[in-house]
């Protein structure tokens, strides 16, 4: 039994005044500096397997039933603790048991748990995003002896030029220990779906403003027109369907300048993330707008969500939406999980729809393999659902909740948004405090809206703790859009959000 492990379980015994808090406090100081030598073993996936199990059996057996994480903790609860600590030759398993405990108390108690139980007042909730520390579920600091010792301590190796830093504050995001217990989720992967998570590089991070009240999303709907787009069909299938895909776009070049001076027009207005909607930014387009990023056109963008496009990988095609960062580079992408469906009576309805009115269609893409991708970034924990894959009750829609995402990237290409978006988008903020930004195109919408009103509603964002969201209107006939003065009425600036919106 090493020397380390002899002065950890000690400290357990001997301090008399010590709380739950004192205790997550002392194992993350002791695991911080050794965490590049577990975090390799929780990738082994029969041994995470394990692990969480052994973070289950901890919270059900082991901790103290008292829900308040300050309460002194009397001599048997210390010594319950501290045997769940079982040093032997393998000084590794003994680091890997540390960490178990300390997840498992992250997990327990109010006062570090990164679901807290305050998260299901959803109408007080005063702020957006996280801002609010309890949405932010950040580790809430309560002044002990030990807690500040440990603070000191981390604070010192953190001048002197060592890898530790302060205590979680719910604004810095990086590769240490402190994020990964915040980060790590209990997760329960439904059958069929792999999940993908993990946070920012610093470099990225920040990059965005210090102060979110400042960030301003565009919600841009880039393509006007249909007759825009190539279509290709196949043939009928065993149900009379016929698969479809949008293949590209017809004049690409000319969509990408457009595209880059709509980014230019965004960057004066100093718009931080920018969302394109569903299957308007085919390859070509991707790429411009990764070099003109590269090149430091866009000062004040940080963040492009392309999205999305069919693409062909091998024999399978995908609806694919990328996320582009400040300098360009791939930041990830995720998948569409669910085909489209579009019945021959919702065509018929829209002439700019016709060549899809013979048949009732579907998308011609893969869903294999199913990946959630979710990233921690400055404005919250993020997700991309493409579509309509915000509107089913499939397992993700859980998976997400539990994962604790409360930013929702939503581009569509869509008819109407009403009433099956707002009522997805309120479903999910009711249980995750989740912000919803829906991107749509008004390729068909302002059709669609064109009898008994002179305002089309393209795109809407919702936040949570509000009575209502935020409409993006356009007033603009199809075919007469100059894509660069709609810049105003579809930017979201979150610090500015007002009460009465309709």
């Amino acid at each position: 039994m090493s020397n380390n492990a002899d002065q950890l379980k000690q400290s357990l015994l001997q301090e008399n005044n010590v709380n739950i808090f004192d205790v997550f406090a002392l194992l993350y100081l002791y695991c911080e500096p050794i965490f590049h030598t577990i975090r390799p073993k929780l990738a082994n996936t029969d041994t995470y397997r394990h692990f969480i199990l052994d973070v289950q059996k901890l919270q059900g057996s082991t901790l103290p039933p008292a829900r308040n994480a300050l309460a002194p903790l009397d001599l048997g609860n210390r010594m319950t603790l501290a045997s769940s600590l079982c040093p032997n030759s393998n000084q590794s398993n003994f680091d890997l048991q540390c960490f178990t405990l300390l997840r498992a108390i992250d997990g327990t108690y109010d006062n570090m748990s990164a679901r807290s139980t305050n998260l299901s007042n959803f109408p007080t909730m005063p702020q957006h995003l996280n801002l609010n520390t309890e949405i932010a579920r950040v580790y809430t600091k309560k002044p002990s002896p030990l807690h500040s010792l440990v603070q000191q301590m981390i604070t010192h190796s953190s001048g002197n030029g060592g890898r530790c830093g302060p205590l979680r504050t719910g604004i810095d995001m990086g590769d240490y220990l402190r994020d990964y217990v915040y980060n790590l989720a209990c997760l329960t992967l439904p059958a069929g779906y792999k999940f993908d998570f993990s946070g920012l590089e610093s470099s990225v991070r920040l990059c965005f403003p210090d102060d979110l009240g400042n960030c301003k999303i565009a919600l841009f709907p880039l393509i006007d027109q249909t007759s825009r787009m190539e279509t290709q069909f196949f043939e009928l299938d065993s149900q009379n369907k016929r698969p479809f895909l949008i293949t590209g776009l017809t004049e690409t070049d000319k969509v990408a300048a457009q595209t880059l001076d709509i980014l230019r027009q965004l960057s004066k207005q100093d718009v931080t993330v920018v969302i394109f909607p569903e299957l308007s930014v085919p390859e070509g387009v991707r790429r411009a707008i990764s070099r003109a990023l590269e090149q430091g056109l866009y000062s004040s963008i940080k963040m492009v969500i392309a999205s999305s496009c069919h693409e062909q990988l091998g024999n399978e095609w995908y609806n694919t939406a990328y996320v582009f960062g400040p300098d360009g580079q791939l930041l990830w992408q995720q998948r569409k999980l669910q085909p489209y469906t579009l019945m021959h009576y919702e065509a018929e309805r829209l002439s700019s729809f016709a060549k899809f009115a013979d048949y009732d269609l579907y998308e011609g893409i893969s869903t294999e393999p199913r990946v959630i991708v979710v990233r921690d970034t400055p404005m919250g924990r993020m997700a991309i659902l493409i579509c309509s894959d915000l509107l089913r009750t499939d397992s993700h829609r859980k998976l997400l909740f539990d994962a604790g995402v409360n930013c929702i990237v939503v581009p569509t290409m869509s008819a109407a948004l009403k009433p099956d978006f707002i009522t997805a988008a309120e479903q999910f903020a009711i249980h995750s405090q989740a912000m919803i930004l829906v991107s749509n195109a008004c390729a068909v919408v302002r059709e669609a809206a064109s009898e008994g009103t002179t305002k089309a509603k393209v795109s809407f964002a919702f936040l949570p703790a509000y009575p209502s969201i935020r409409w993006c209107h356009c007033d603009i006939p199809p075919g007469q859009c100059p894509n660069p003065q709609c810049c105003e009425d579809f930017i979201i600036r979150l610090g500015s959000w007002p009460l009465n919106f309709e």
